[in-house]
């Protein structure tokens, strides 16, 4: 009877291990880290005005999760805190509206390009809506936090320090509407989500083009190689384009 029980307890021992791995198994998950406020890449409101956090950049990462075979989880958080994340393994990917560029490339390895945006300076209607870089000489600027394309290309023009920098849309159309700011770089999509909430704004032509990109974990090959993959397949096979026409270039609604 003595070797008969620690036979039985051997095998529920081994029975409760595997239980536990399955159970690790089937909670495997890719994480993507991001940032709410970045409509219409990633934004609040689901359908029937649900909380869920939906977007461009989150059908992209649904696309990269279904390569890889995984379900995703949304993590979010301050946009300035999710490269540390991903460098401390908290998610897996970063997908934000986030621009490639070489200071961020030597903390992150980046995707493919997924999507192509171009800043533009957005203004308050009334005011003087500039059509040129020169025009934007003297005036007084804004920019959205964690836009570092948009800083970069606003200060080119009017000067390093001469720019205010927001943490929303609605503060820096506020100062706007208030007469203490001129205009704004903004990206095209968001300037056009904005339009849709507030008739009084208008924009300028194009002044900068950038590229959006996945980071991933340096060194992390394998998960970045999925990514790339998952890229070209949407683009393929025209799930990118249908992405772009539901959140970044919607059909005009009709005026009441």
């Amino acid at each position: 009877m003595k070797k008969l029980w620690v036979g039985s307890a051997v095998v529920w021992t081994a029975v409760a291990l595997l239980a536990g791995c399955g159970k690790k198994e089937a909670e495997k998950h890719l994480t993507m880290g991001t940032t709410a406020n970045c409509p219409p890449f990633v934004t609040r409101g689901g359908p029937a005005g649900s909380a869920d956090v939906v977007g461009f950049d989150v059908d992209v990462a649904r696309a990269i999760a279904e390569k890889a075979g995984l379900p995703l989880k949304i993590a979010e958080m301050d946009f300035n805190l999710l490269l540390p994340a991903l460098a401390e393994g908290k998610v897996d990917l970063v997908l934000a509206a986030l621009s490639i560029n070489d200071e961020r490339r030597a903390l992150v390895d980046f995707s493919e390009p997924y999507y192509q945006d171009r800043q533009i300076v957005m203004a308050y209607a009334g005011g003087m809506v500039p059509e040129t870089k020169e025009q934007l000489r003297e005036m007084r600027v804004g920019y959205l936090s964690g836009s570092n394309i948009g800083l970069a290309a606003a200060e080119d023009v009017v000067g390093q320090g001469n720019v205010q920098v927001f943490a929303t849309p609605e503060e820096m159309i506020a100062e706007m509407a208030n007469n203490r700011l001129d205009c704004a770089v903004v990206d095209e999509p968001r300037a056009r989500a904005l339009l849709e909430q507030d008739s009084f704004l208008m924009f300028s032509p194009v002044l900068i083009e950038t590229s959006y990109g996945v980071a991933v974990r340096k060194g992390n090959a394998n998960l970045l190689e999925t990514v790339n993959q998952a890229i070209a397949a949407i683009a393929a096979d025209g799930r990118r384009d249908r992405f772009a026409a539901e959140w970044l270039n919607p059909a005009p609604k009709d005026k009441e």
